[in-house]
């Protein structure tokens, strides 16, 4: 949720003229800074607080899939935001080309810290995902399934902008990458996600799951993973990470619990952890390096971009190469 496209109080309140948004005359605008797709802002009217989002790379057609999905996940009780309807039904405006979208602010706050508790919330919330959207009719190709992440890798280190290191890391994972390895695992929709920044929580208590425009059909474990990597990621000392177990083992539990793992799926859970981590970390460095060597990019034109740290992931990545290299 970063900054790309600014549009000023003034202009949304023509803009969303047609929403049932109290006193546009009062709209007081204040960007979001987290995230790196698209530009958010919050939107406060009187007393109410929206989410207004331009959305910089995702076509009209793309979004109203997630939409559709967020409707069916609140008709199953989990919270997830509301998209507002104008007074013709529609849920899509348009700024500057961009389609834009305003949804109701869910409670809460990010957590940075997770306790064993929040984790075992945030497995209880993915396995029910999960079970509520089994025979979910729409179906959405994975752009990151392992032959996407084989091209999109392919194609950075062809760019030539990494690090000796970070080429070398890269190549050597690659080498143990097979592009049927998922097909044997279950197959849903996945958020495809789940980090801390996209989960709020009121009073201890999980509040709202936010971002679903990674959502996509692939494997289960994918999203089991995504979660275990990066709630239960602790930091030891000098750009060292590992996992901690008690949080591992909450998520685990309370996700197994309701949709047990196969066979298949405990069979490739470790490789699947490495897989996540490579696939989050190649997308922080192409959004890091492109960024660094674009002169026209939003980051050197001075507007609000916040990027992830690649290294978190890749020092991650090494400490599962460590641990299943030590087995």
């Amino acid at each position: 949720m970063s900054v790309y496209t600014f549009i000023s109080a003034t202009e949304a309140a023509r803009l969303l003229a047609d929403f049932p948004i109290p006193e546009p005359h009062r709209f007081q605008l204040r960007p979001i800074q987290n995230g790196i797709e698209n530009s958010n802002y919050f939107l406060q009217a009187g007393k109410d607080t929206y989410i207004l989002t331009i959305y910089e790379h995702f076509s009209s057609r793309d979004i109203n899939w997630y939409l559709h999905l967020l409707d069916f996940l609140r008709q199953n009780t989990l919270f997830v935001p509301r998209a507002l309807t104008d007074k013709n039904g529609q849920r899509l405006c348009y700024w500057q080309t961009k389609p834009v979208a305003v949804f109701e602010q869910l409670p809460g706050q990010h957590i940075e810290q997770p306790t064993p508790e929040h984790c075992q919330q945030i497995g209880e919330f993915l396995a029910r995902l999960h079970l509520y959207t089994r025979d979910y009719p729409q179906t959405r190709t994975n752009s990151w399934d392992t032959q996407g992440l084989l091209s999109t890798a392919r194609q950075l280190l062809a760019e030539n902008i990494l690090s000796i290191e970070d080429k070398h890391l890269l190549t050597l994972e690659l080498e143990q990458l097979r592009p049927d390895s998922h097909h044997n695992l279950p197959q849903g929709i996945i958020h495809a996600d789940l980090f801390r920044d996209n989960a709020l929580f009121l009073e201890n208590r999980l509040s709202g799951v936010l971002d679903f425009y990674s959502a996509c059909s692939g494997p289960l474990l994918f999203d089991l993973a995504t979660v275990v990597n990066d709630w239960c990621l602790e930091d030891c000392f000098e750009d060292r990470y590992k996992l901690n177990p008690h949080k591992v083992r909450a998520v685990l539990q309370a996700y197994q619990k309701l949709r047990p793992m196969t066979n298949e799926e405990h069979r490739q859970w470790p490789a699947m952890l490495r897989f996540t981590v490579l696939r989050f970390w190649i997308s922080r460095l192409l959004h890091q390096n492109r960024d660094k060597h674009n002169n026209n990019s939003p980051q050197n034109s001075g507007q609000l971009i916040q990027d992830k740290d690649p290294d978190v992931l890749k020092y991650l990545l090494l400490y599962h190469r460590d641990k299943q290299r030590n087995k």
